[in-house]
Formats: structure tokens, C-alpha cells, sequence
């Protein structure tokens, strides 16, 4: 059996690079829209990057830049999305991407100006 997810969107924060013992990983939150009955809806994803491609993310990605990410889902142990509760106290869920591949399109002298100018 085989899946894979590809997605474009925007990071939701500053990515956060970790070491762990299995090695480096960098996590993204990245923000994409869909539409539905014109309203514009956002779906969250965790993204890990791992090894020197994430380690290259967190040097060179900063919250709002848009990325290319190309991976497959991470299930938690029952196969369904990654359950957690927030800080408020309601329940939320994770969907969470191991990316296999990741493309950084914001262009780098985009990055100081407006938005949406170059895409």
C-alpha cells in the first residue's frame, strides 16, 4: 500500500529545529485554504522535516513564507490524526506530514515585502 500527500501553504509560525536521538528534525506549521460555499476555510498541518533538509528549513524559513511539501501522513498508533487537548481545554487534532520533500517558493527578496504580490 502506498500514500502521499502534497500540499502548498503558508508557515504559521517560526519552524522549530529539534535534536533529538534519531537526529534533527524541523517542525513546520503550515496553514493551507479551501473554499466551500465561498467561505474560506484552514486546514493545519505539522510538518517534520528531518535530517540537513530540516535543518535548511530552519535556517531559511520564517512564519509566512510559503512552501511546497510532498510526504505522508504519521497516524498515531490507531491510524487516525494525532489527538491533543489545548491550553483552553477543548479538544483538537493534528494532522502531521513526514515531508520527503520540500520546496521554499517565497523568493528571498520577496520576504521583506507585501504578500501575495508573487504568487
Amino acid at each position: 500500500m502506498y500514500h502521499k500527500v502534497e500540499m502548498i501553504g503558508r508557515l504559521g509560525k517560526e519552524p522549530e529545529l529539534k535534536t533529538l536521538p534519531s537526529g534533527m528534525v524541523c517542525e513546520l506549521s503550515v496553514a493551507t485554504d479551501f473554499f466551500k460555499n465561498k467561505e474560506r476555510h484552514t486546514v493545519w498541518f505539522r510538518v517534520m522535516v528531518w535530517g540537513d533538509a530540516g535543518k535548511a528549513a530552519s535556517e531559511s524559513l520564517h512564519k509566512g513564507n510559503l512552501v511546497f511539501v510532498e510526504g505522508r501522513l504519521d497516524p498515531d498508533d490507531t491510524g487516525n490524526p494525532r489527538v491533543f487537548t489545548r491550553r483552553s481545554g477543548e479538544a483538537g487534532a493534528n494532522f502531521e506530514i513526514l515531508a520527503s520533500k520540500i520546496l521554499f517558493l517565497t523568493p528571498r527578496d520577496a520576504e521583506r515585502g507585501p504578500r501575495d504580490e508573487w504568487f
